[in-house]
């Protein structure tokens, strides 16, 4: 027997329950609520010089839309809503309101029936010049007594009787509500003879249809055949998911906590099952809590209900492509939040298909793609996007060691309008992009020296999604401390940015050993940074890594190896392959450091050229640090490409005096206690050399206070050569 799968109908697979609304007794008190005010509304237009002021008339309506828009609440919580100050409502109102709640409780569901009819009936009759309609059928409050009324004819008998019941549960859990201590008792026993509107209430029932003997005979009733109560509706849900999504998106803050919003999601998912769209956000808020199986189990669980009910109710076959194409793009974006950049080695996602992509956009200027993108992004306002490409703009200038670029781009996003309207309030935005923004701004003030911009940024913006704000916080102090020749402190941070980024503290570790002269422990730990960038697909990742750690390696060798021939060609190899990357300002960092070992190699001229090669490119973007230690191995080799005696030589050295002042600036504004103290030793040297006995005698009791208020170890000065 042949099946035609091709013309399988998915739509009998669906579930179309969610589609439909239940009547809660929420749904009946918003009823209720809207009917006593346009009761009120109708004896005002009766009534001569009476007209409702328009603060009540303004927030009636918005509080019935928060009413219609939001899930069920209980009724006590409606009480608080009601009476808490948020809204101008009036008294009278509020006390009609009570009474046709307890009219409904008391006469059973003969007075529930009436509430709900009586409201359409009254509410929205027939728009004529003697009777104006208070409530238009279109309207938002037309459209929903008109479906609380459709859905109310369409009940058995059983099931109205169980949402009697649910509402007279609903409304005892409420009492002694406040609005309820507001009535006067006789008001409460009179029920709507004071109220000051016409009775449309339906008549008391006998005195054997109290609710006592109501209950008695509905507990005869099966919990089986009662009403099953909804607690959101298909809009309700709608409204929540693109809410909560939307905040997710652009200022998780202003979001709900990861376990309420969770516990809410399966609320919804609960009342309406076949609902795609609650499992996105779940997957969202699975990435936000960085929870891998659960998000890759709420986007599969969206994409299978998706494509159901688009081969229900769609024969499009773009629809489809779509729908997959979107599901692709999600399932990469989680992947790429979880640090899984590539697939399978055999599949189209391997490590050599990156690299022919990323030499192909690098041919064709990457960084004019980028500013294309913007472009259209600025034209058509999507804000999210933009913030991206100014993140992705920043990383990119800080690449290739364009520290000022990266700046103005961290700036200009930071300074971005991202206000937006979400729900009755307005929201900055604040994603992943801004917090990089902030972090790299933070950089950037630590980078030159400005410690206390830094970390004022840092405290600004602590309130904020922490991880790439902590990473700066602590690799600054980490290096602080190693510049102060503070070891516990440097090792006490370096151990916190471990938990943020293993090699990066790796790198902070094999310079602190340095420092201390652990010569050994200092190559051991470069090694193995360097094993594992070469072990790595992703070279370009770890590529500037790996320069740092070679640079730092070449350090370690000058210090403590007597050739020079291997420190010269790792540096050679280093210097090869940041210009393979285009990483500019580690390349000029590298042939600075070609230039401290020609001058320990006697080649002064050769070093000199290559340091006023470079120095411009240090100067412009360089840290406070390089920038001064830039400056000190210029001074030192145009001393040792100095004239041998005469005035020339005199003029050379009063010029290196004077370039030493900068140095010794940057140097303390930095803390970098033992390069001051080195800085302070050549300038005493050089006036000495030129006969300026005061100025030599200044700079060797400024460098005797510094070293009483600060010991440093001698040892260590011979470490530290550029």
């Amino acid at each position: 027997m042949e099946i035609g799968c091709e013309n399988l109908d998915f739509s009998r697979l669906i579930n179309v329950r969610g589609n439909v609304d239940n009547i809660t007794p929420h749904k009946i008190a918003v009823v209720a609520f809207i009917r006593e005010y346009g009761l009120l509304k109708i004896e005002a237009k009766t009534m001569i010089n009476c007209t409702m002021a328009p603060k009540y008339r303004k927030d009636f309506c918005i509080l019935a839309l928060k009413l219609i828009q939001c899930p069920d609440m209980e009724f006590k919580d409606l009480e608080t809503l009601l009476t808490d100050g948020r809204y101008n409502l009036l008294s009278v109102h509020l006390e009609n309101f009570c009474v046709r709640l307890k009219n409904i409780h008391v006469n059973g569901i003969s007075a529930l029936m009436d509430c709900v009819t009586s409201t359409v009936d009254k509410l929205m009759i027939e728009q004529s010049e003697t009777n104006p309609c208070t409530i238009t059928r279109s309207s938002v409050l037309g459209f929903y007594l008109r479906r609380i009324m459709l859905h109310l004819d369409k009940l058995t008998f059983v099931q109205v009787v169980a949402l009697y019941k649910s509402f007279c549960l609903y409304y005892q859990k409420g009492r002694p509500g406040l609005m309820m201590r507001s009535l006067s008792k006789e008001r409460l026993n009179n029920m709507e003879s004071t109220v000051g509107v016409p009775s449309i209430g339906s008549p008391s029932l006998p005195e054997e249809s109290k609710p006592q003997e109501v209950f008695t005979r509905m507990n005869l009733i099966e919990r089986e055949n009662s009403l099953e109560e909804c607690r959101w509706s298909r809009k309700q849900a709608e409204l929540f998911t693109a809410q909560q999504a939307n905040l997710l998106q652009i200022n998780e803050r202003k979001a709900l906590p990861p376990k309420q919003l969770q516990k809410t999601i399966m609320q919804i998912m609960n009342d309406i099952p076949e609902y795609s769209d609650i499992h996105f956000l779940s997957f969202l808020n699975c990435i936000r809590m960085k929870e891998f199986c659960g998000a890759q189990d709420s986007l599969y669980n969206c994409f299978d209900r998706t494509v159901f009910n688009i081969c229900a109710n769609s024969n499009n076959m773009n629809d489809k492509n779509k729908n997959f194409r979107y599901a692709a793009l999600n399932r990469a974006a989680m992947h790429t939040q979880f640090g899984h950049f590539f697939g399978p080695v055999e599949g189209p996602s391997s490590g050599s298909a990156y690299f022919e992509i990323f030499a192909f956009a690098s041919r064709l200027a990457l960084m004019t793609i980028i500013t294309k993108g913007d472009s259209i992004n600025y034209h058509h306002s999507m804000t999210d996007l933009t913030m991206a490409g100014l993140a992705n703009t920043a990383a990119l200038w800080s690449l290739y060691g364009k520290t000022e670029m990266a700046s103005i781009s961290c700036q200009l996003l930071l300074n971005l309008n991202t206000k937006c309207t979400v729900g009755a309030s307005s929201v900055w935005q604040w994603s992943e992009a801004c917090a990089v923004a902030g972090a790299g701004a933070a950089s950037v003030a630590a980078w030159r020296g400005e410690s206390g911009l830094a970390a004022a940024l840092l405290s600004h913006l602590q309130h904020r999604p922490p991880a790439p704000l902590r990473a700066v916080a602590a690799r600054h102090r980490a290096a602080a401390a190693l510049l102060a020749g503070k070891w516990e402190e440097a090792e006490l941070n370096i151990r916190q940015l471990a938990s943020l980024d293993r090699w990066e503290s790796q790198l902070l570790k094999a310079e602190m050993y340095f420092l201390r002269g652990d010569a050994m422990d200092a190559l051991e730990t470069l090694q193995d940074i360097l094993d594992y960038c070469k072990t790595e697909d992703d070279s370009l990742h770890f590529a500037p890594l790996r320069l740092k750690a070679m640079i730092l390696m070449s350090q370690v060798q000058l210090s403590y190896s007597v050739s020079q021939s291997t420190n010269i060609l790792l540096l050679n190899e280093a210097l090869s392959w940041a210009k393979k990357f285009h990483l500019h300002y580690l390349a000029a960092t590298v042939e600075m450091h070609i230039a401290n070992v020609q001058l320990h190699m006697g080649c002064a001229k050769n070093a000199l050229v290559l340091v006023r090669k470079v120095l411009p490119l240090i100067m412009a973007h360089g840290s406070a640090y390089d920038m001064a230690r830039g400056l000190l191995l210029y001074t030192k080799c145009r001393i040792a490409t100095s004239p041998p005696s005469g005035e020339a030589r005199i003029q050379v050295f009063q010029s290196c005096c004077e370039a030493l002042e900068s140095v010794k600036e940057n140097f303390c504004k930095i803390g970098a206690q033992v390069r001051l103290l080195q800085t302070w030793y050549i300038q005493a040297q050089l006036y000495n050399d030129v006969g300026n006995i005061a100025a030599r005698n200044q700079c060797a009791w400024m460098y005797r206070q510094l070293e009483t208020q600060n010991p440093v170890d001698l040892s260590n000065m011979l470490h530290i050569m550029y």
